[in-house]
């Protein structure tokens, strides 16, 4: 073989086995930072824990030589990142460390995060850190978990950022933070000793392995993973030998003697126990069997008496002779506006003058069993208040002694507005009819007179009588339109292609005609509006809208009609001057009856027609909106769709 050849041969070889070679001369550089019992420093410098054992042992197979750098997390992280480190221990996989770093493909341990916290606290659930100061380690994968956690529960503790988790318990026992979030060995480890609170809340479950720089650290990964995935198989191997110092001896540590024998001479007590009942079993299980059969008698009893309770749609309330309370259903939950657990054992006066209810309720709920029912108000923070009647009756026990008293809440709320809306109904109703019908009795006892009248006033006569008429007959379709609502009954619409603009210019003239203080001003568009829509119902809207535009406008002024089209609607505004309506009016203007002005000298009307007219726009699958202001006019829009 050629020289040259034999040259370039050997200097290939020399290429590839390099980096081998180079691990030989250059020494491992591994960071280290306290984070027992996986890793930790000692007080002259030296590392050790689970992870530095396995590292060693890998070392001395691969022949590497190690040098440990002490380091804060945070900055061992960045010493690995820039290159400064070779390979770091104890770290979780995550996906935004994955592009970073070189992560062993076998897991050393398995860890969560863990919160503690100080002495005399209570915490349950990731809940109850809600506005409590919160010690984490700054770059902690379980902090960062707990404050996504945190985000998404809508919570918001107070963080405060330490170095290593020992701060984070020296935060904790000095009082500087309510609670504190370590790794779960750690916690193990070290919680006994400072003075720190275990609890039972847990979350992140991950896997712990060794990183190295991605860009020249495959190698130490590939080393470590094939002495891992070796030694995992045995289960003598020097892998288990160290966890088991490390962490199953931890635990056996923590445990203080006086503890172990405590535990020791309660398994005594206990074996003691187990054979004494073993004695007994017998004899008890015919016992058993029968008080089996009777507690079951009792839970479907008390299950029946729960269901009745439940579905019963008043609200009832049992308390005991004492005045304590005993049981309640939903719906009495509902109308006092508290929780069955809130109130049970509590006397009734009391929760109920808590809860702001008035004295005359307290009494009457606490009054002597079979009194006359008394009805009363209920304030609710929400909406209309609530109309109750309370009525109390005794419960006799299977003696016939009193056992206490049953009080049924019935919610009578809209028994009193359906007689409001009665009284109010016969109140408009009688006025508005009266009046129409004494100018046509009037009139007509006029006409009957022959020959008192000329032949022009009996025009006239008879031209009021037929106005008059035409009043009642529309008072007449408004109730009967109502009438068809109120009963379930579906309003028909029965739509074709209309030009609502002509329907508007229509309109408008006899009111123009009608009325010379008001300016009728009209803004619609140049083409046609054909909208599908039932005509005789859509005349009957701008009637009441207009009509109610002259109505409130006393002094007259410009009554403005705007239209507007687009690919899905159209849309009509009736604006006018007039007097306007105050939030309180605007919230009631759909109620039936509900007149703004409600006095004798008010203008006339039912009450019915923004109810009616609200009910043809829906109908249409339109909407309707309705502004105004005191002083300054309403405006009313309205929406079909095309």
């Amino acid at each position: 073989m050629p020289k040259s050849l034999k040259f370039f041969l050997w200097l290939a070889c020399g290429w590839f086995l390099l980096p081998h070679f180079a691990w030989a001369i250059e020494p491992v550089r591994v960071g280290v930072y306290q984070n027992s019992p996986l890793v930790e420093i000692e007080p002259d410098g030296s590392p050790r824990g689970l992870f530095i054992d396995i590292l060693e042992h890998v070392a001395a197979e691969e022949r590497w030589p190690l040098a440990y750098r002490a380091c804060a997390w945070t900055e061992c992280l960045q010493l690995l990142d820039q290159g400064e480190l070779d390979l770091l221990p104890v770290i979780a996989v995550s996906p935004a460390r994955g592009g970073h770093y070189a992560f062993t493909a076998e897991a050393v341990v398995s860890n969560w995060g863990k919160v503690f916290g100080r002495p005399g606290s209570h915490y349950e659930s990731i809940l109850d850190l809600d506005g409590r100061s919160v010690a984490v380690m700054t770059g902690d994968i379980y902090a960062e978990r707990l404050k996504t956690l945190a985000g998404g529960f809508n919570i918001a503790p107070r963080w405060i950022e330490v170095s290593d988790y020992a701060a984070v318990m020296e935060s904790l026992a000095a009082g500087g933070a309510d609670a504190g979030v370590v790794s779960r060995i750690f916690g193990m480890a070290n919680a006994s000793d400072y003075a720190v609170l275990d609890t039972n809340v847990v979350f992140q479950p991950t896997t712990l392995h060794f990183a190295a720089a991605r860009s020249s650290g495959e190698v130490l990964v590939e080393a470590i993973d094939r002495l891992l995935a070796s030694e995992k198989k045995d289960r003598g191997s020097d892998y288990y030998q160290a966890l088991d110092y490390w962490l199953h001896q931890q635990e056996e540590r923590l445990l203080p003697p006086w503890l172990k024998r405590l535990l020791l001479a309660a398994a005594l007590v206990l074996a003691l126990s187990i054979g004494f009942n073993l004695l007994l079993r017998a004899r008890v299980r015919v016992n058993t069997r029968h008080l089996r059969e009777a507690l079951e008698v009792a839970r479907e009893s008390r299950e029946n008496i729960k269901a009745i309770l439940y579905s019963v749609a008043d609200g009832l309330l049992v308390t005991d002779p004492g005045g304590l309370i005993r049981q309640m259903n939903p719906a009495a939950e509902r109308l006092l506006g508290i929780e069955c657990s809130q109130a049970l054992s509590r006397p009734l006066c009391g929760l109920l003058a808590e809860l702001g209810l008035c004295p005359e309720l307290a009494a009457a709920l606490a009054g002597p069993p079979g009194s006359a029912p008394v009805e009363l108000t209920i304030p609710q923070e929400r909406g209309a208040d609530i109309q109750v009647q309370a009525r109390s009756a005794p419960v006799l026990s299977a003696a016939g002694m009193p056992a206490g008293v049953i009080t049924v809440l019935r919610d009578v709320t809209r028994e009193h507005e359906a007689d409001r809306l009665k009284n109010e109904f016969i109140s408009t109703a009688a006025h508005e009819l009266n009046t129409p019908l004494t100018s046509i009795l009037g009139f007509s006892e006029l006409l009957l007179d022959e020959g008192r009248l000329t032949p022009e006033q009996q025009r006239e006569s008879l031209a009021t009588i037929h106005a008059k008429g035409e009043v009642l007959a529309s008072i007449v379709a408004d109730l009967l339109s109502l009438s068809r609502i109120e009963t379930g009954q579906i309003l028909v619409v029965e739509k074709a292609p209309t030009d609502i603009n002509g329907l508007v210019r229509e309109l408008v003239e006899p009111y123009r005609l009608k009325s010379s203080r008001h300016r009728f001003e009209l803004c619609l568009p140049a083409e046609s509006a054909l909208v599908p829509v039932d005509a005789g119902k859509i005349v009957q809207v701008l009637e009441n809208l207009l009509s109610n535009a002259v109505k409130y406008s006393p002094k007259g002024g410009p009554i403005l009609l705007e239209a507007s089209l687009d690919q899905e609607f159209y849309r009509l505004t009736v604006s006018d001057p007039g007097i306007g309506m105050t939030a309180g009016q605007l919230e009631r203007i759909y109620d039936k009856f509900y007149r703004v002005d409600a006095s004798n000298t008010a203008v006339g009307g039912l009450g019915l027609g923004m109810s009616i007219v609200r009910d043809i726009i829906e109908a249409h699958g339109g909407t309707i909106q309705v502004t105004s202001q005191p002083g300054q006019g309403t405006r009313v829009s309205f929406t079909l769709p095309r």
